[in-house]
């Protein structure tokens, strides 16, 4: 579940559940439709966030997509922290929104 705006290069997703590998498959057809250089995706509803999340958020950075990640769980750092892929990332973004 999640709801999408794209205005400008730019695709906005506010997810309403995890960043798991359904909601990956489902940005991924998006994504065949749209041409973006920009994604914001808002995954504070998310308790979960896979490796499918994490494999898509790096693809998108390695071809120059600017990612902002909104309100990302703390597992989310977690993740990328583990997997040792925080300094990889050239182009995400993560805001805590209050």
């Amino acid at each position: 579940m999640m709801e999408f705006t794209k205005k400008d290069g730019e695709l906005s997703i506010v997810l309403k559940g995890d960043f798991n590998y359904p909601t990956v498959k489902r940005i991924e057809n998006i994504l065949k439709l749209e041409e973006i250089d920009r994604l914001t995706i808002d995954i504070g509803s998310a308790k979960v966030v896979d490796s499918e999340a994490v494999k898509l958020l790096f693809r998108l950075d390695r071809d120059s997509v600017q990612i902002t990640v909104l309100n990302p769980p703390y597992i989310f750092d977690r993740i990328l922290n583990i997997l040792k892929l925080k300094d990889r990332f050239k182009n995400l973004k993560t805001v805590k929104e209050e």
